[in-house]
């Protein structure tokens, strides 16, 4: 079995010199010193962008060549590896579960679930066609950003933690806007369920049909019910529901609401 990284890893990694146990986030842009990468999961979310070189991502029964401006999402618990790696220089991304609390509107960008959930749970149906690609003018961008997001890191300067968040939502944005914007190949096959999504997150007080939601994701309703619950692992009624609940908890935060007003504006 490939071992499993975790954030408590990180002190005894040598390369990992600027880790801060307190701050669930890592980052990392370099050349790769070693032509591989052996199997290995990890229990954090990896964004992996391509800034330049090719490589072979693998896991144990799949294997995907990708180059220059390739970008992709590695959720947790994913067993995979590099090989064949030609001056690539690759940089991670890496934060917990909990790193983004308070960003919830990312949920309403359609590219978002694309990128983060819908991607990696197709990329073995589809060859890892489906992956976000940068142009030069989008990687240059990128590199900008990644570039600041890195400095914060390492010079720990005060503030340095809200303003590495504010960065990486930024790109997370900039790069769920570019995948959004993908009208062919396999990648534009999903945007659909994805924009469903965003709907439902955008319109959870409204009274939403499962006819009406499968319409939006281009999909018969059997079919739309069971690649949502393959995807999600619960029913898009029941995510919903859960999504209403989550939002009328922090509509009880304000004291000035009553739970009578919650229940309506929530959809209840």
């Amino acid at each position: 079995m490939a071992q499993t990284v975790t954030f408590k890893d990180f002190p005894s990694i040598p390369e990992y010199v600027h880790y801060d146990p307190e701050f669930d986030f890592y980052i990392e842009r370099a050349m790769m010193k070693s032509p591989s990468c052996q199997l290995h999961a990890h229990a954090f979310t990896e964004l992996a962008i391509v800034m330049g070189g090719s490589v072979v991502h693998h896991t144990r029964t799949e294997e995907y060549p990708v180059g220059t401006g390739a970008v992709f999402v590695i959720t947790d618990n994913l067993e995979h590896g590099y090989r064949d790696a030609r001056n690539l220089y690759l940089c991670n991304i890496m934060y917990g579960s909990a790193f983004l609390t308070g960003y919830k509107e990312l949920e309403q960008i359609p590219g978002y679930h694309a990128l983060f959930s819908l991607e990696p749970f197709y990329r073995k149906h589809h060859r890892f066609q489906s992956r976000l690609n940068l142009d030069s003018k989008q990687l240059a961008f990128v590199s900008r950003l990644v570039g600041e997001m890195k400095r914060e890191f390492e010079e720990k300067k005060s503030g340095h933690k809200p303003a590495i968040k504010a960065l990486l939502v930024q790109l997370i944005i900039y790069l769920s806007r570019q995948y959004s914007q993908q009208k062919s190949g396999k990648a534009a096959r999903i945007l659909p369920l994805a924009e469903c999504v965003a709907f439902m997150e955008e319109n959870f007080s409204r009274k939403l049909a499962l006819r009406d939601l499968a319409a939006i994701a281009c999909m018969s309703v059997p079919n739309f019910v069971r690649v949502f619950k393959d995807t999600y692992r619960t029913t898009p009624v029941d995510y919903l529901i859960r999504l209403r609940v989550q939002k009328a908890c922090e509509m009880l935060q304000n004291q000035e609401e009553t739970v009578t007003s919650v229940a309506l504006k929530s959809g209840f």
